[in-house]
C-alpha cells in the first residue's frame, strides 16, 4: 500500500464517519476518536523512497508524460527538449512503477577521465623556452613537436595538401580549457559550463583539471610551424566543461551534447555560431552498455556531427561508453612502436538492448567490434594550463587525434554536398578505409593516416611509394641508406624522418643516404612525398639511445653534451664520476642538448654517465679527459662513440658541505661549506633543476678558517614538497667552479604543522564533547518522550478496550433492538389485523342498522 492509496482510504473513512455522525446521533464522540485512531494505525510508514530518492533520467513521449511523472512524486530538475529526456529526482519505489508504465528509465551514473588517461606528467615552463635550445645546431628539426603529428602524417597534409583545418570547428566535452595558453590562444569561439544536474553555470573559460586543455591542443593546438602539436591547427574550438575535476555525470554529458547542437551562453542566449563538425569525448564509463546516451548520439549523427570518443584504458574484453556506441568512432591507442597499448580497451560488443531504428548504417547491430580505429596514445605532448606542457598517455590522447583529422575530412566532404547522417557515414568510411593495418584484435580497422584520409576526401589519386630501409635500427646522427621504389628516375621527392626534412632531391637508381636527426627512441616515421603531393609512402626505423660529448674538458669551462634517442620528457641525471652535474628533462624529441660546467677535479680520465630514470632505466656512458685550464696542448674531439668502461678515477672535490634534512619555503636558512684550498671570495646559487622555487643569497659568514656559512632566502611559491638541484659557484684562481647540491624543500615547518594539527584535534575534541553533551540532553528528552509515548499507548489501549466494550454493548443493544423490532412487527401485524376486522364489523354493523331503520319506517 503506497501513500496515495493510504490517503484515499483515510479520506473515505472520514466520509463514512461523517455519515454515521449525521444518521446515528446516538454514537458517542469517544467512538469517533477511537475509529480515527484505528484508521491512522493502519497507515503504512513513509516509503523508503521518499527518504532515499535518486536522480534518474527518463525518456518522455509528450508533455502529458511530464504530468504523470510529477504526479508520482518526482521533481523535474532538467529537461532536454532535443532528446525528449528529463532529469528527475524520484523516490526509489517510483522507478519500477515508471518502468511498468513503459517509461525508459536510467540512473544518472558517473563518467570520468580516469578510465581514459593512463599517466600524466606536467613539465615546467622551461620546456617552452627557446633559449633552452640556443646552442643546438639542428635548426631544421622541430623541437616543440608531438610525435603523434608525424606518425599520422598530419604535418605532410599541411605542407603538401594545404589542409590545416581552416573552416572547421571541433567541440571538446571535457574538464574545461585555458584559452590563454600559447598553443590555444585565439581558437576558442564558444564556452559553457554545466553543474552535476546539467544546468548551465555562468563562468569565464577555465580548466578545472588540465585534461581538457591538453586534449584540445592535441586536436587543434599550435600553429603548424614552430609549435607542432594539434592535427588541425587552424580549427576553431567549442569547449563545454562537463567533467569538473575530471569527473562528471551523464546529465552533464547530455547537457554538453545538447549544447553542441545549438550553442548558447549561460543565460540561454544563442551564440549565433554554426554547429561543430566533430564532438570529441575523452572520457567514459567502463563496462557500461546503457542506452541513456543513444537518443543524444542519434540526434548528433542526424545533424551531421561526427562523434568521436576514447574507448577506455581497461585493457582487453571491455570498453567504455560512449566510445562503445555504434556510430561513435571509438578510438584505441598505440605506442611509439605502433603496438596497441597494453591499457587500450577492445572487445566484441554485445549491445543488450539495440534500438529499433538508428541513423548510422541503417540499423543498430547486436554485435560489433570496438575500437573502430587506433591513433597515437602514449607520451603525447600537449598544452597544460598556465602556459605549461604536459605529456600524457591513454586513449584520451588518441581520441582528439582522430577528431582533428575527422574535422578536416568532414569539411571537405560537406563542401561536396554530403550532410546529416550520410556525412557521418562517409567520414567514418574514409577514415577506416585508409588506415595502416595492425595485426592485433585491439586495433580495429588500423592506425589512422591523415594523409590518405584527406587525399581521398579531396579526390586526390595517390601513387604509392615503397621505401626500402637498409637498416632495421640506427642511432641519431647515424647515416642510413634508403631505396625508393615505385618512383621514376628524375622525380623530385622530399624525405622526412619524424617531422625533420632530411632529403630533397631527385630519385636515381642508387640508394639515397640520409642522416637520422636527433629524435626519440623506439620507432620513428620515414615519409616520402613529391612536391605535388601525389606520390606518398611511409615506413619506420627503430632508434637506439646515443650519447655524444666533448672528449676533453677543462675544469671551470663548459663541455657540450648531447643525449638523444631516449624517452620523451624523461628525467635525466648526468654524472661526472660519482658527482651529479645536473638533473633535468629530455625535450619533446627525446633528446637533451646542453653545455655543462666542469667542476674542479684532479686531471685524468673520468666517466660521464647519463641515467634516464624511465622504465626500464637507460644508462649511457662516455669517457672524458679533465685538464687544468692552462693545459692547452690538447685536441678536442667533438663526437665520440659510446664507451662502456669502468671508473678508474673518483672525482674528488676539495669541498665539504653540511646540508639540513629539509629546508622550509619562505624562510632564511643556511648551508655550511668547508674548503681546505679554495678561498670563498665569490659565491652564487642557482636552481638548475626545474622547480617552482627561488634561492637568493642573503649573507656569507665565516665560522673559522676555511669554514663558511651560506645564508639563503628560500622562495615561498611551492605548495608541496619538492627537491631543488642547486649549483653553488665558487671562485678559485679566477675560475668559476660549479658544485652541485640537492636540497629538500617543504612548504611548511613540520613542527608548526603538528602544532596546528594538535590544536585542530583539540578543537574537534571540544566540539565533540559539546556534541556529546547535546546528545545526552537529547537522549533525556527522548526518554521523556518515550515515557509519554508509553502512556499514550496505555491510553490508546484503554480506549481500544472501551471501544471494544462499547462495541459489545452496541452489538447487544442492536440485538435487543432487533428482537424488540421483531416483536413490535408481530404485534403491529396482529393489531393491524384486529383493527381491520373491527372496521369491517363496524361497517357491517352500520349497514344492518341502516337497513333495519328503513324497514321500520
Amino acid at each position: 500500500m503506497n501513500h496515495r492509496i493510504s490517503y484515499n482510504l483515510f479520506t473515505s473513512c472520514i466520509a463514512e464517519v461523517e455519515v454515521i455522525m449525521k444518521t446515528q446521533r446516538y454514537m458517542s464522540s469517544l467512538m469517533i476518536i477511537a475509529l480515527l485512531i484505528l484508521v491512522l494505525s493502519q497507515l503504512p510508514a513513509p516509503a523508503k523512497g521518499y527518504i532515499d530518492a535518486k536522480d534518474i533520467l527518463i525518456v518522455y513521449r509528450s508533455d502529458q508524460d511530464l504530468d504523470i511523472i510529477t504526479d508520482l512524486g518526482c521533481n523535474v530538475e532538467r529537461i532536454y527538449r532535443m532528446f525528449n529526456i528529463i532529469l528527475a529526482h524520484c523516490p526509489n519505489n517510483v522507478v519500477e512503477r515508471l518502468r511498468s508504465m513503459n517509461f525508459n528509465v536510467f540512473y544518472n551514473y558517473n563518467v570520468s577521465i580516469d578510465v581514459t588517461i593512463e599517466k600524466f606528467k606536467v613539465l615546467t615552463s622551461s620546456i617552452f623556452d627557446y633559449s633552452r635550445y640556443q646552442h643546438q645546431e639542428y635548426d631544421k628539426v622541430p623541437f616543440y613537436w608531438s610525435w603523434a603529428i608525424s606518425r599520422v602524417s598530419s604535418d605532410i597534409v599541411w605542407s603538401y595538401l594545404g589542409e590545416e583545418g581552416a573552416d572547421s570547428v571541433i567541440a571538446i566535452l571535457d574538464t574545461g580549457i585555458d584559452p590563454t595558453h600559447p598553443l590555444i590562444a585565439g581558437k576558442l569561439i564558444g564556452w559553457i559550463e554545466f553543474d552535476s544536474k546539467g544546468r548551465p553555470i555562468c563562468s569565464l573559460p577555465h580548466d578545472t583539471h588540465g585534461h581538457g586543455t591538453w586534449v584540445a591542443s592535441i586536436a587543434a593546438g599550435g600553429d603548424g610551424a614552430k609549435h607542432i602539436f594539434g592535427v588541425a591547427p587552424k580549427s576553431k574550438i567549442l569547449s563545454a566543461s562537463v567533467l569538473p575535476g575530471g569527473k562528471g555525470t551523464v546529465a552533464q554529458v547530455l547537457a554538453g551534447l545538447e549544447w553542441v547542437l545549438e550553442p548558447y551562453n549561460c543565460r540561454g542566449i544563442k551564440l549565433g555560431i554554426r554547429k561543430p563538425d566533430v564532438v570529441s569525448m575523452s572520457f567514459g564509463a567502463t563496462g557500461n552498455y546503457s542506452n541513456v546516451l543513444l537518443l543524444a548520439i542519434a540526434k548528433v549523427i542526424e545533424n551531421g556531427i561526427i562523434p568521436v570518443a576514447a574507448i577506455g584504458n581497461s585493457g582487453p574484453y571491455t570498453s567504455s561508453n560512449p566510445g562503445n556506441i555504434w556510430g561513435v568512432i571509438g578510438v584505441g591507442a598505440v605506442d611509439l612502436n605502433n603496438d596497441v597499448a597494453v591499457f587500450s580497451s577492445y572487445e566484441e560488443v554485445e549491445w543488450p538492448d539495440p534500438p529499433e531504428t538508428w541513423p548510422f548504417k541503417g540499423r543498430y547491430p547486436n554485435r560489433y567490434i570496438k575500437p573502430d580505429i587506433v591513433a597515437p596514445g602514449v607520451d603525447v605532448a600537449g598544452a597544460f594550463p598556465g602556459g605549461l606542457i604536459a605529456i600524457g598517455s591513454g586513449t584520451s590522447a588518441a581520441a582528439p587525434v582522430v577528431a582533428g583529422i575527422a574535422a578536416i575530412v568532414s569539411v571537405k566532404l560537406r563542401s561536396q554536398g554530403f550532410s546529416g547522417a550520410l556525412l557521418v557515414e562517409k567520414v567514418y568510411d574514409v577514415l577506416t578505409s585508409t588506415t595502416m593495418a595492425i595485426d592485433h584484435p585491439g586495433a580495429g580497422k588500423g592506425l589512422i593516416d591523415a594523409y590518405l584520409s584527406v587525399a581521398r576526401a579531396k579526390g586526390v589519386n595517390l601513387l604509392s611509394v615503397d621505401i626500402d630501409v637498409h637498416a632495421h635500427s640506427a642511432k641519431p646522427l647515424d647515416r642510413i641508406s634508403l631505396s625508393i621504389n615505385g618512383v621514376k628516375e628524375g622525380e623530385q621527392i622530399d624525405i622526412y624522418i619524424s617531422g625533420a626534412k632530411v632529403y630533397s632531391g631527385l630519385v636515381s637508381s642508387k640508394p639515397i643516404t640520409v642522416e637520422i636527426p636527433v629524435t626519440h627512441m623506439y620507432m620513428n616515421t620515414i615519409t616520402v612525398v613529391d612536391s605535388k603531393g601525389v606520390l606518398y609512402g611511409k615506413d619506420f626505423i627503430y632508434i637506439l639511445p646515443q650519447l655524444l660529448v666533448d672528449y676533453v674538458g677543462f675544469w671551470g669551462k663548459e663541455i657540450k653534451v648531447l643525449v638523444t634517442g631516449i624517452g620523451i620528457g624523461d628525467t635525466l641525471g648526468i654524472y661526472l664520476g660519482n658527482n651529479l652535474l645536473t638533473l633535468d628533462f629530455a625535450n619533446l624529441r627525446g633528446s637533451y642538448i646542453s653545455y655543462l660546467l666542469i667542476p674542479y677535479a684532479e686531471k685524468g680520465e673520468y666517466n660521464l654517465t647519463v641515467i634516464d630514470f624511465s622504465t626500464p632505466t637507460i644508462t649511457l656512458t662516455s669517457s672524458i679527459v679533465i685538464r687544468p685550464y692552462l693545459d692547452t696542448n690538447v685536441s678536442i674531439v667533438t663526437q665520440t662513440v659510446v664507451h662502456n668502461i669502468t671508473n678508474t678515477y673518483i672525482v674528488s672535490f676539495p669541498v665539504a658541505v653540511n646540508l639540513k634534512q629539509y629546508y622550509i619555503a619562505g624562510s632564511i636558512d643556511f648551508i655550511d661549506i668547508v674548503t681546505y684550498n679554495i678561498t670563498l671570495d665569490k659565491v652564487s646559487v642557482l636552481a638548475v633543476y626545474p622547480a617552482p622555487v627561488t634561492l637568493d643569497i642573503v649573507n656569507v659568514t665565516s665560522l673559522g678558517r676555511y669554514t663558511y656559512r651560506l645564508w639563503m632566502k628560500i622562495g615561498s611559491q611551492i605548495l608541496q614538497e619538492t627537491y631543488a638541484v642547486i649549483n653553488v659557484t665558487l671562485l678559485k684562481d679566477g675560475v668559476n667552479l660549479p658544485y652541485i647540491l640537492v636540497i629538500r624543500i617543504i612548504p611548511k615547518d613540520p613542527y608548526e604543522i603538528i602544532q596546528n594539527r594538535i590544536e585542530e584535534m583539540m578543537y574537534r575534541i571540544t566540539q565533540n564533547m559539546t556534541t556529546i553533551s547535546m546528545i545526552y540532553s537529547k537522549l533525556e528528552n527522548i526518554e521523556d518522550i518515550e515515557m509519554k509515548i508509553n502512556r499514550l499507548n496505555k491510553d490508546i489501549n484503554n480506549m481500544s478496550m472501551d471501544l471494544y466494550l462499547l462495541n459489545s454493548s452496541i452489538r447487544s443493544l442492536a440485538q435487543r433492538i432487533d428482537i424488540d423490532l421483531k416483536e413490535m412487527t408481530e404485534k403491529a401485524d396482529h393489531v393491524t389485523y384486529t383493527t381491520f376486522l373491527a372496521i369491517v364489523l363496524a361497517v357491517i354493523s352500520i349497514i344492518i342498522t341502516i337497513r333495519l331503520s328503513r324497514k321500520t319506517t
